[in-house]
């Protein structure tokens, strides 16, 4: 069953949704141009770190204290510092403050700070 007249005219109803798509999404970014391009109100302050992350894993107990324990000025770092052999957990990045940061990886020439030290203080 064909319809003669959108075969005539060259339209579907597919073309007109596409098009009916483009409209409004051409639409929405001419009405609202602040939003589509508005710069943030504030940055983000902090140093980024890097940290292995169990959260959304199925984990290990090694996996678990090692993780809570310790963060990298890396990826690298991070990726060669793992639990155990097979660790495969999420290398994920985090801010710190300044002062924090400077706390931590001041004297530290290895590019690994423990966060024990940092939560007893």
């Amino acid at each position: 069953m064909t319809n003669d007249h959108a075969a005539t005219t060259g339209t579907t109803r597919r073309h007109l949704l596409q098009f009916l798509g483009l409209a409004g999404a051409a639409g929405a970014t001419i009405a609202a141009p602040t939003a589509a391009f508005a710069k943030p109100k504030h940055k983000e302050k902090g140093v980024v770190v890097y940290r292995l992350s169990t959260r959304g894993t199925s984990r290990c107990k090694a996996c678990a204290r090692h993780h809570g324990r310790f963060a990298f000025l890396t990826h690298a770092i991070a990726n060669a510092h793992r639990a155990h052999p097979g660790c495969n957990c999420p290398i994920t990045t985090q801010r710190l403050l300044p002062k924090t940061f400077k706390r931590l990886f001041a004297k530290n020439a290895s590019g690994v700070a423990d966060l024990t030290a940092e939560r007893r203080a």
